[in-house]
This record gives structure tokens, C-alpha cells and sequence, in this order.
């Protein structure tokens, strides 16, 4: 998966990592929170989920500095998508414990909704962003 489109005045917010990332994670959506140490983490953390990450090999330790989107068109690669069966439409969740990609609302926070198979419009609404 990568970001198709954003808008980085208001819909990025730069975090640093507080865990490592896994290579089976790069390219995917991870819902991350906010740690009371300031450091992005899977899931909910201690803020709730404020955005999502999609990992690549440039951002992939602890303390490496990462873009947490909050506003996004997201395309998937072919079969990211389809493979989770979904249909235009579909709201999309993240796990709030491992942050994961899901269409089950259950234990989860709502991050947007997919408008094609393969492009999901991430729409964390206005919480959680900072102005200074």
C-alpha cells in the first residue's frame, strides 16, 4: 500500500517510533497511538489510535522519525485489497491493540472507508491534531 494522496498541513502529523518495524509490515496500514513517552506505538497506546503509518525500509527502527497520517487516499497494491474481500463502500477499521487493518468494528477504532477495492480514504476527522 502506498499514499496516493495527502495534504501534509493537516493531514500528516511526524512522530518517532517506538517500535521496530517488521519486514512483513512495510507497505501495510498499522493504526498507531501516542505513548507517554511521546513515541508512535501499535494501536491504541495511550491516546487512542490518532492516525495510521504505512511502514517502508526507510522509517523502520525505534527513534526513527515516521509520517502518522491522519487524512489520506491510500492505494493498495493489486490484491491488497481484494484479498480482504471488500467492496466499495466498506468502513475500514484498526485494531486497537495491534493496530492492524480490519473491517471489523469490533475492539477497533474507525479510520475511514475504502471508495474502490483498492483505494481506502483514511479520515481521522480533527482529533489528536496539533497547531503551533
Amino acid at each position: 500500500m502506498r499514499v496516493d494522496q495527502t495534504n501534509s498541513a493537516i493531514g500528516v502529523v511526524r512522530g518517532t517510533l517506538g517500535f521496530d518495524i517488521e519486514t512483513t509490515e512495510y507497505d501495510t496500514v498499522i493504526g498507531v497511538g501516542i505513548d507517554a513517552d511521546g513515541l508512535v506505538q501499535k494501536g491504541a497506546s495511550r491516546t487512542g489510535i490518532i492516525g495510521v503509518i504505512i511502514p517502508t525500509k526507510i522509517a523502520r527502527n525505534i527513534g526513527d522519525r515516521c509520517d502518522v497520517f491522519k487524512i489520506a487516499q491510500v492505494l493498495a497494491d493489486p490484491g491488497d485489497v481484494t484479498d480482504l474481500g471488500l467492496l466499495a463502500g466498506t468502513p475500514m477499521y484498526v485494531d486497537d491493540i495491534t493496530g492492524v487493518l480490519t473491517a471489523t468494528d469490533t475492539g477497533a477504532t474507525r479510520i475511514g472507508y475504502t471508495v474502490e477495492e483498492d483505494r481506502l480514504i483514511v479520515h481521522m476527522g480533527g482529533e489528536g491534531l496539533v497547531v503551533s
